[in-house]
């Protein structure tokens, strides 16, 4: 455009320049907009003119302003045949037009066609970046298939033209991958390596869009381009081929270095030698770069670097231990530098190389820890977790010594809170001598309380009770005298005096032998009583209690206190005034048996450690975070880490992974899978290496109400509950993933009153409840709106509590809102779902989660696989809500087909998601003792266990 011709538009930016303030600028642009709509109004406008104003509604877009109309005015440019209207219509179209503006793209779709089909590579080179900026659906549906053509070579067209077919293309199938089968791209992405493509930029774009399919489909499609990366990888590295357009402070394309090494990750370490041993010299010539004075180059060497690194632990066993070692070296050089960027990048590749290497980086401990006193909070994070993942039972004491002490003096408060559960959990794991961790303990309360949480004393105290059936009277003697000492000073922390509380009350007999007075012991305590919160008071009260039952010196001032208490405002402190008063009046015998010695807690506590559910949801970040798929899939890989190395506690983490708790490890599952009679029939249809394999979860018949939550999973009213006492009535209705609930509370002893229902897991069970005010009537009724939150659900718990004959009564109650009720049917004709099918059971598709089992056949030898089978697709059916896929004949029947999809609402993104789910089961007249039962599912491994729990249940299976 000429100068001439853009005299509105610099005048128009140069008053808005010169505008004084925000007020001025926004009256200023009201005026253009006004102006724009009214010279757009005319029908008659020439494309000349509309050109024009369209760039003045772009300049307005990019102030920040919002453009509602003159959207179609845009866009028609593109229908121009002048070049500099087709080209501000294609800008704008891309800028200002909305996705879905379906109305819009219909109008053009045409032109843009002939664009792409015509010889004009500019035209075509607008059309096809166009629409890669926002890939919309209209016109992907109208396009997408002009676009493969030019990918796939079908079309003659300039490379530059076909790069920018490639990425858009990308941008398609990622956001709409189930149009497209990436089988039918193979051969043509593979020939995008070999040497008469080797143009850069192309070669750019191709891997850009061969990481992208592969990680969305399945990688091993792709397998046979890992020696054409291998050779361009080493024209790059070892001889340097490169044009000067491409070289960036003389390293040849960093950028497409790094996404080959990230494309080889994809893939196990090449099997032939020749390939090996060229990739090996390519890494270890990226390892021994040499460092420059030039900072730009020594950023993207860096880069470079790092993805090798990171291709190394990919390959693990297969790289010489020589490499990592040489990794290992230079990253402890780069923990060293004063540069933040290295220094931070060293801490994070560590972490990575920590599991395998533990001895290596332990070399380096003193430069790790010094890393925490870095003025850099990314950069005390990461050293901070290197710490924790390398902790061993040689360097442990020294760490958690350094951490101790680290807290005390300068740590910084937005980490706290994990650096006081670390340290917490480290003292555990590695206190050889118990001694040493109430030590580690007492310390890390006393100068981090505020951060202590109540899952941290409450654990401390179950490690000084015990577990199992023995307790340690020598441990319980030292930690009562320590904590006595530790709050024998005018002002202790409150949690500190809490675990005192317990500790002390519990063990005085070992305190009074140890030569301290009752009247001491109190005093200790009780100075401490007016400084506490109603929360410190309470566990104070408890105490005393205690105290007055064993020792009867001490009965008339503690039951002093409790009169007091009475007459608190709190409720908690009052009740507990008042019923501890009235126990100290019963007889001795009475008050020796109710405040009897806390007995040790049971084994299965002992593995069920809070900490590391905790420190998980800890490192997977705020909800905030988690709305970034690619920052949550980061925390949820560091989360991982956080607790991979605590097996004792590896069951309370799985509760918290997208993968069930399992009933036996996978090893033995996957052993006994092998071992089955059926397998050698049907080996192929069982999936037994690769990632996300599940082994099959608990069943569910030890609830105590099994037989009512069958009837009930398979219907929509029943009784969910009966005793002598009490009858509950339970209906459902259920529409996607949004349920209606409605229960009666019927007495069988007398009138209810002051009911309450409430759920117990609902911070962990995938549900979202709002549960109506209690109705009475006849009997109490309570209605309830459920809505399913999450994949991984487990059946919640009602907590019933009411008055009836002055009675207080308390019931729990499982409730029978599970997955099959937010399943939807899905019609699906046999040849897509044998295609999904396979595709769900690649062992090596990470999206996929797959669960085979070998489940006994719960009918009569003399009952045929046939019948078994029509009755058990009743149960797909009618039960699980699975679309049961028809049989060709009804007398020979071998294999069940069903499919459907979970339902449930993603609060965070406010949307409705769908995860699909395939079950096969398959029987053989040959063996009839079992059935393979095989169930595959995309997202989450959740649904899939919980419909397996459903169907061994209904068998009769255990």
């Amino acid at each position: 455009m000429s100068q001439e011709s853009m005299n509105g538009l610099l005048q128009f930016i140069k008053d808005i320049r010169q505008c004084k303030n925000k007020e001025q600028e926004y009256s200023r642009v009201a005026k253009e907009l006004a102006k724009i709509r009214n010279k757009f109004e005319n029908k008659g406008i020439s494309g000349y003119q509309r050109k024009k104003y369209v760039w003045k509604m772009l300049y307005i877009y990019i102030l920040g302003y919002e453009i509602d109309f003159g959207h179609f005015q845009a866009a028609n440019l593109i229908n121009s045949s002048k070049f500099s209207e087709k080209y501000t219509g294609y800008i704008a179209t891309g800028i200002l037009v909305n996705e879905n503006n379906s109305e819009i793209y219909k109008t053009i779709a045409q032109s843009i066609k002939q664009d792409i089909q015509s010889m004009n590579e500019i035209n075509q080179s607008l059309a096809i970046s166009m629409i890669g900026s926002l890939a919309p659906k209209e016109l992907t549906e109208q396009l997408d298939q002009e676009i493969i053509r030019i990918v796939l070579g079908e079309r003659n067209c300039q490379p530059q033209v076909r790069k920018k077919a490639i990425l858009c293309l990308l941008r398609m199938y990622r956001k709409y991958n189930e149009r497209y089968d990436p089988t039918k791209w193979v051969s043509q992405t593979i020939k995008m390596f070999e040497g008469r493509y080797f143009s850069l930029g192309f070669l750019s774009a191709s891997a850009s869009f061969l990481l992208g399919v592969a990680q969305l489909s399945s990688p091993e499609l792709f397998s046979d381009v890992v020696p054409k990366i291998v050779k361009i990888l080493s024209k790059l590295v070892l001889n340097k081929e490169c044009s000067n357009d491409y070289l960036y402070y003389q390293t040849p394309n960093p950028w497409l270095q790094v996404k080959l090494l990230k494309i080889l990750q994809l893939y196990p370490i090449p099997t032939d030698e020749n390939v090996k041993k060229v990739l090996l010299e390519v890494l270890r010539t990226l390892i021994n770069i040499d460092v420059t004075k030039s900072v730009n180059r020594n950023n993207v060497n860096h880069g470079i670097l790092f993805e090798a690194t990171s291709l190394l632990i990919h390959y693990g066993d297969g790289i010489p231990k020589k490499r990592m070692d040489e990794v290992i070296k230079r990253l402890g050089v780069f923990i060293s530098f004063r540069e933040p960027n290295f220094k931070y990048l060293g801490l994070e590749t560590m972490c990575k190389l920590v599991h395998n290497n533990e001895d290596l980086i332990e070399k380096h401990l003193s430069t790790i820890l010094k890393s925490l006193k870095s003025n850099d909070i990314s950069i005390k994070r990461r050293a901070l977790e290197l710490l924790y993942l390398m902790c061993n039972q040689n360097t442990s004491k020294r760490i958690v010594e350094e951490l101790l002490g680290y807290a005390e003096e300068k740590a910084d408060l937005v980490i706290k809170e994990e650096l006081v559960l670390k340290i917490a959990i480290l003292a555990e794991k590695f206190a050889d001598n118990l001694t040493w961790y109430i030590d580690c303990v007492i310390k890390l309360i006393s100068s981090s309380g505020d951060f202590v949480t109540d899952d941290i004393w409450f654990r401390i105290i179950q490690m000084i009770v015990g577990f199992g059936k023995e307790s340690n009277p020598e441990l319980q003697r030292y930690a009562a005298l320590k904590l006595f000492t530790s709050i024998n000073i005018p002002h202790a922390h409150e949690n500190l005096v809490c675990i005192a509380a317990f500790v002390i009350s519990e063990y005085s007999p070992l305190l009074v032998d140890s030569g301290k007075d009752p009247q001491k012991i109190f005093d200790v305590l009780n100075r401490h009583y007016s400084l506490c919160s109603e929360k410190g008071r309470q566990m104070l009260l408890n105490a005393y209690a205690k105290l007055a039952a064993r020792y009867s010196d001490l009965r008339g001032i503690v039951q002093s206190i409790f009169e007091v208490s009475s007459e608190h405002f709190d409720p908690d402190l009052q009740q507990r005034g008042v019923e501890y008063n009235a126990l100290l009046n019963e007889p001795q015998q009475v008050q020796q048996i109710i405040f009897s010695k806390q007995p040790p807690f049971s084994l299965d506590i002992q593995g069920d450690n809070p900490l590391i559910k905790r420190i998980y949801k800890l490192k997977m970040g705020s909800k905030q975070e988690m709305k970034d798929p690619t920052v949550a899939l980061e925390n949820q890989r560091r989360a991982q880490e956080s607790v991979e190395f605590l097996t004792k506690s590896a069951v309370g983490v799985q509760a918290l992974s997208n993968t069930p708790q399992a009933k036996i490890p996978l090893s033995n599952h996957i052993e006994n899978l092998k071992n089955n009679v059926l397998y050698e029939i049907n080996q192929n249809s069982v999936v037994v290496s690769g990632s996300n394999i599940i082994s099959p979860p608990p069943n569910m018949n030890s609830l105590s109400n099994i037989n009512q939550i069958k009837n009930l999973l398979s219907s929509s009213i029943g009784q969910v509950y009966e005793s002598n006492e009490l009858t509950v009535q339970f209906k459902s209705d259920y529409q996607q993933h949004m349920g209606k609930i409605a229960m009666q509370f019927e007495s069988k002893i007398g009138r209810m009153e002051n009911v309450s229902f409430v759920i117990a897991n609902s911070d962990q069970n995938g549900l979202d409840f709002n549960i109506s005010p209690i109705k009475y009537d006849e009997h109490p009724q309570i209605m309830m709106q459920v809505m399913s939150t999450d994949p991984r659900q487990q059946m919640p718990i009602g907590l019933l509590a009411y008055d009836v004959n002055g009675q207080n009564k308390r019931i729990e109650i499982p409730l029978p809102i599970f997955t099959n009720k937010f399943i939807q049917r899905v019609d699906m004709p046999q040849d897509a779902f044998d295609k999904f099918w396979i595709e769900y059971s690649s062992g090596s598709n990470s999206t996929s989660h797959k669960l085979d089992a070998y489940i006994p056949n719960p009918a009569q030898i003399n009952v045929s696989i046939n019948d078994i089978l029509k009755r058990a697709g009743g149960l797909l059916n009618n039960v699980l809500g699975l679309k049961v896929m028809a049989i060709p004949d009804m007398n020979n029947i071998n294999v069940l087909y069903g499919v459907g999809q979970f339902t449930y609402k993603d609060v965070e993104k406010n949307a409705v998601k769908n995860l699909p789910v395939m079950i096969q089961m398959e029987g053989s007249e040959v063996y009839k003792e079992h059935l393979r039962l095989s169930l595959r599912g995309a997202g989450h491994g959740f649904p899939i266990a919980n419909l397996y729990q459903i169907i061994v249940s209904f068998m009769g299976v255990d």
